[in-house]
């Protein structure tokens, strides 16, 4: 019966919220589903995220609210086994078509075969994830949701397809090696451009520490341009308190997110060369089985890689030097969960603030304040 109210709660919340605006897609995790193991019977499971935000934007002294959103998002999971030895993955979001961003060439967001070769490797192949280091970019099985991540780990949108070789060479210690294609966005027409990337992560744990470290290159669509990606995290476990660290470092031939693209499009029309250093402190406590709450900080910095130059009367003019200092951003929040019945379900509330500062370009500075109302259940079908 409690089962029964449950889903009609999440159904009649998904259908009122069923034409929302996308704000918060970018800081949910996924959940991890567990597979009873049966050949030949695959598990479906349903994932419900849904949130309702508010935030407030203060720039140039100017105070602008965008008021409340919906957003809702539905994905559709089967995970099942070919034969002793392989595993397959399915998943596949669910939205309004006006809703969908990504290429018709995307059938699934996740498509992959897992083998295991034998205790000490594994081979994945087909539409996977990129096994980044930090413990902002994925889940475990120990671990239940949480409702903030480090949204910009994410820089591209699509999982990409490629081979994933696992080898485990001890307990405790897992090491990836990713070939797979990185998805480029052609700025001019829109169209997608295929390139090679490469990213080498090990996983260990020892006593109450965990550690997700990785280094990632990823080739651009333009000669001699590079995306690399340092991802660092460890994760102290002191029952019920847990600490994490992660360090970020993204360096950028070709600036990623766009946004000193768009500060710079005033004076010219290249796309800059960017370097990124982020420091983020997490603490959660969970008090209770049914609750946890936490608190988060980060602090980045966005440094110019190459000199930009400009014309202006005729004559060439530095615009901005070699590794020189052009964003400083700090991010502070904290919120709390509850699971009300089991760990399929959960509700929390979280707020945020983010400011970021240009040192040369003042009229760009922004401070944002987010609020947000969520809920997130997993429904086994089959």
């Amino acid at each position: 019966m409690k089962r029964t109210k449950i889903i009609f709660i999440i159904i009649v919340f998904f259908t009122i919220t069923s034409n929302s605006n996308i704000l918060f897609a970018k800081n949910k995790k996924h959940l991890y589903h567990k597979y009873d193991g049966k050949i030949n019977t695959p598990n479906i499971f349903l994932d419900f995220y849904n949130n309702i935000n508010s935030s407030i934007l203060i720039q140039d002294k100017n105070c602008i609210s965008h008021g409340s959103d919906f957003y809702n998002d539905t994905n559709l999971s089967v995970l099942g086994k070919v034969n002793n030895k392989t595993d397959f993955f399915i998943s596949k979001k669910l939205k309004h078509p006006e809703q969908y961003e990504e290429q018709n060439y995307y059938l699934f967001d996740l498509a992959y075969l897992k083998h295991k070769l034998n205790d000490k490797f594994n081979l994945i192949i087909g539409k996977q994830p990129i096994p980044l280091g930090s413990t902002e970019s994925s889940n475990s099985d120990d671990e239940k949701s949480d409702t903030y991540i480090y949204s910009d780990l994410y820089k591209i949108k699509t999982h990409p397809i490629g081979i994933d070789f696992v080898f485990l060479p001890v307990k405790n210690h897992k090491f990836q090696l990713q070939i797979a294609n990185n998805i480029n966005i052609n700025r001019k027409d829109g169209s997608t451009i295929p390139t090679l990337g490469g990213t080498i992560n090990w996983n260990w744990k020892k006593d109450l520490m965990e550690n997700k470290w990785s280094y990632s290159i990823f080739k651009e669509n333009e000669k001699n341009k590079f995306w690399k990606l340092l991802a660092l995290g460890s994760k102290l476990n002191l029952k019920p308190i847990i600490v994490e660290g992660n360090y970020i470092f993204s360096e950028e031939d070709i600036e990623k997110n766009g946004e000193l693209t768009n500060i710079l499009q005033n004076y010219h029309d290249k796309i800059p060369s960017t370097k990124f250093g982020t420091y983020i402190l997490k603490l959660k406590y969970n008090f209770s089985p049914k609750w946890n709450v936490f608190a988060k900080g980060s602090y980045e910095i966005g440094i110019y890689k190459n000199k930009e130059k400009v014309m202006q009367d005729d004559q060439e003019h530095v615009l901005l030097k070699s590794n020189q200092l052009f964003k400083k951003s700090y991010t502070y929040g904290g919120g709390i969960e509850f699971f009300p019945s089991n760990e399929n379900l959960s509700v929390n509330l979280a707020y945020q603030n983010r400011i970021d500062n240009y040192p040369i370009y003042k009229k760009e500075n922004k401070n944002e304040h987010f609020i947000l109302l969520g809920m997130n259940y997993r429904m086994k079908i089959k």
